[in-house]
């Protein structure tokens, strides 16, 4: 039997956004946060954006700016980041071609840089 994989998309602090073919698994997911999962759907119902819980207590880079519908900024992602689809059911599943490309242009690119001389970040 094939081994199931899911098809998500991750943003690093300070990185452009890459798709990935990762394990279907919830540990996976969890190592890849760094920790306790939050489940966020800043955008969609059928695509979770998958932090950690405790990214900003754990001082956790700044990575993404989360926008309402009319684009302006209502808070900030820190922390890895994990993108994925999401059932009517609630279960996890692989990014669609169209996800992927709608997630990409949302978080594709990073909305904070890494200041060189002291090791900030600044938006």
């Amino acid at each position: 039997m094939k081994n199931k994989t899911y098809k998500v998309i991750i943003a690093m602090p300070f990185e452009k956004a890459e798709v990935y073919q990762i394990p279907a698994s919830t540990d996976v997911l969890a190592k890849l946060v760094g920790g306790i999962m939050e489940f966020t759907n800043p955008i969609t119902d059928d695509v979770t954006v998958i932090t950690n819980d405790n990214s900003i207590a754990l001082g956790m880079e700044p990575n993404r700016v989360i926008r309402d519908e009319d684009g302006y900024p209502v808070d900030v992602y820190c922390g890895p980041m994990v993108i994925i689809g999401e059932t009517e059911d609630g279960e996890l599943r692989s990014l669609t071609e169209s996800e992927i490309i709608l997630n990409l242009m949302a978080y594709g690119e990073p909305d904070f840089k890494k200041d060189d001389d002291e090791g900030e970040a600044e938006s």
